[in-house]
């Protein structure tokens, strides 16, 4: 049975046709009458209502007013029945008069719709945003058929880094250049890193709590990368919690940012954390997960080891410790693993372990 069921979404069929709030009057009159205002439709969907959609809905007269679409496909293509009412999905919103169209895909669906939609010679790309909002295997290299998407590709620098150079190259009028630029610098991190690794130890017998600790020490120690965090990038609000300052580049969010300056806020860090573990390498099951700190909003690094997920943060707590962290409830790998710690003895049989390890 897929884990991922309850926490995909599902059960989702909105359309609603919304004319925009007039403009206000600064209390001159005109003698010219006000256009009529332009309707806009909204439309949300999961794919356990597409046969509804296509039975009952698709007639509907909606053709001729612009649609602002957002689609879920987060589920697994189990058999050609799956593939073939997607196909016939896909081929009747292309009618549409699409304004905009978000597609929220996981690692089953995402190749598959851009196989289709190149196949039926799509037609908005420039209004298309594919994502992929669930991966049930991310420790696997994965043929998402990037090279055919028609529409802008949101996969952020985390899953671009599993995604090879000849790829990528391909893709440069579908991904924002600095992203594509980020991810190729990031791509030499983390195989220097890995070098390091390799020459330092005997890296095949490393587990992956040895990997977390290794990493963590690598972003902090000052030996190493010595990464501190951004203050001035944040500030104290009127709740007393700590709050983001954003840069116009946005360096301390990101990861390569982080790297580049050694120093990012808590998300800056988790990112950089994430991607020196989830890798071709070192391939460790990590994510980055953003919810509430006693601090304010916060991001940390989730590791799933033994399948259990541990915190892991470089910037409020200690490797695997404890903590108060709420995930939001956007945030579906606690949902699906228990979470647990470490106690101290546990976090010396890693040490002892990584020391007989050296060459």
């Amino acid at each position: 049975m897929d884990k991922y069921n309850h926490i995909i979404n599902k059960g989702i069929l909105d359309i609603r046709v919304i004319a925009p709030l007039p403009p206000r009057h600064n209390g001159i009159q005109s003698s010219i009458p006000p256009l009529p205002p332009r309707q806009e439709v909204y439309f949300k969907i999961s794919f356990d209502n597409f046969a509804k959609y296509l039975s009952e809905i698709r007639n509907v007269s909606i053709h001729s007013i612009p649609v602002i679409a957002t689609i879920y496909d987060e589920g697994i293509i189990s058999c050609d029945e799956d593939v073939s009412l997607r196909l016939a999905f896909l081929k009747s919103i292309q009618n549409l008069k699409i304004k905009e169209i978000k597609f929220k895909l996981s690692e089953s669906t995402f190749p598959l719709y851009n196989t289709i939609m190149d196949r039926i010679n799509w037609k908005h790309d420039n209004v298309s945003f594919l994502e992929m909002t669930v991966d049930r295997y991310p420790n696997e290299v994965k043929d998402l058929r990037l090279e055919k998407a028609r529409g802008k590709i949101l996969l952020p620098e985390e899953k671009l880094l599993w995604q090879s150079d000849y790829t990528l190259c391909r893709l440069k009028d579908r991904i924002k250049p600095k992203v594509l630029e980020e991810t190729d610098k990031l791509k030499y991190v983390v195989r220097h890193y890995v070098d390091g690794l390799e020459r330092q130890y005997d890296f095949d017998k490393l587990t992956d709590f040895d990997k977390v600790w290794l990493t963590y020490h690598f972003i902090r120690d000052r030996d190493k990368l010595n990464i501190s965090f951004a203050h001035e990038q944040t500030f104290i609000g009127a709740d007393g919690l700590q709050h983001l300052k954003r840069s116009e580049e946005n360096w301390e969010s990101k990861p390569y940012g982080t790297y580049v300056r050694r120093k990012g806020v808590c998300e800056g860090q988790a990112r950089l954390f994430r991607i020196l573990l989830n890798n071709w390498d070192m391939q460790v099951d990590a994510i980055t997960l953003n919810g509430m700190s006693p601090m304010g909003p916060h991001c940390w690094l989730g590791a799933v080891i033994n399948n259990k997920l541990y915190y892991c943060c470089t910037t409020q707590s200690k490797l695997f410790d404890k903590t108060k962290f709420k995930p939001d409830g956007a945030e579906y790998y606690p949902k699906i693993y228990q979470t647990s710690f470490l106690d101290n003895e546990d976090k010396k049989n890693i040490e002892r372990h990584i020391k007989s390890l050296r060459r």
